[in-house]
């Protein structure tokens, strides 16, 4: 029983690190586009996302994007592993 329940914590650090990398590698590249926007001078003309993203790519290439990640990214896959270890302890306190 207690290596079942080895197991399955450790698959959930697996599948909470996987999902936080995934999600951090999705999301980043679009609040990066966010700050962007909402860092524009309020006196100059105004720009789209969708033109910011271009121009971000064109200028300085595609992983500029990018640029500052590896914090970020460590600190997603740390959340989500305890967020998705904790989860299924909880989960199975709790199940009868």
């Amino acid at each position: 029983m207690a290596e079942a329940a080895r197991e399955v914590a450790r698959n959930e650090l697996i599948a909470g690190t996987v999902a936080g990398f995934v999600c951090k590698l999705v999301e980043y590249p679009l609040d990066t586009i966010k700050v962007q926007a909402q860092t524009q001078s309020a006196t100059g003309p105004r720009v789209s996302p969708i033109t910011l993203l271009m121009q971000t790519i064109r200028t300085d290439g595609f992983f500029a994007l990018y640029r500052g990640l590896p914090a970020p990214l460590i600190a997603s896959m740390c959340e989500n592993s305890v967020l998705f270890t904790s989860y299924a302890f909880a989960r199975r306190l709790i199940s009868p």
